[in-house]
């Protein structure tokens, strides 16, 4: 499979699936801290309204930066 246009660390990178595993849920865990800690003092509706910006912004992250990941054809 050729994922040309992917960054090139990402295109070469080769690991043990556990391995994987635990640095995805460490990203992940780092990203929900800081996350977390800037939406701390909201409650209800607005925290749920932040959580959403936080998902537009990393869909919008993720579609778009073309020298993280492959075109999407949008």
């Amino acid at each position: 499979m050729d994922l040309f246009g992917l960054f090139p660390l990402l295109q070469e990178a080769n690991a043990n699936p556990f391995v994987a595993l635990l640095l995805g849920g460490l990203v992940g865990g780092v990203v929900a801290l800081l996350s977390g800690f800037a939406s701390m003092r909201l409650h209800g509706l607005e925290a749920g309204i932040a959580t959403f910006a936080l998902l537009m912004l990393v869909v919008q992250i993720l579609t778009y930066w073309d020298s993280i990941a492959p075109t999407t054809g949008q």
